[in-house]
């Protein structure tokens, strides 16, 4: 009889040591999957702060309407053409295969 429980112990003491290594991998990959979640949001606060200290610090220069829209008609024809090429561009490749895609289906849209 004290043989048969000391086998029982022995196998509940294995069993708890081994649920034990796992709990604590689990552990330790809630740690690193916590800690990759806090980088990544502190990574996107930056950038917005960021984007919003720039944006602050710009508007100095915005007077009116001409100096938002049209940068105060301060830009050479080069940049107004590379502004219009990129808008095509944009068009082209990004909004056009919608109309395709609709009517013959999405795996047009995922060939594009």
């Amino acid at each position: 009889m004290y043989l048969e429980k000391t086998a029982e112990t022995t196998a509940s003491r294995s069993q708890i040591v081994s649920l034990g290594n796992h709990t604590n991998a689990q552990h330790l990959a809630n740690i690193a999957m916590f800690t990759a979640s806090a980088i990544n949001l502190g990574v996107v606060i930056a950038y917005l702060l960021a984007m919003l200290g720039l944006g602050i610090w710009l508007a100095r220069y915005i007077r009116g309407e001409a100096d938002y829209f049209i940068a105060g008609r301060s830009l050479n024809r080069w940049v107004i053409c590379g502004s219009i090429m990129s808008i095509n561009v944009a068009t082209v490749y990004l909004v056009g295969p919608a109309g395709p895609a609709y009517e013959d289906g999405i795996a047009l849209l995922l060939m594009a």
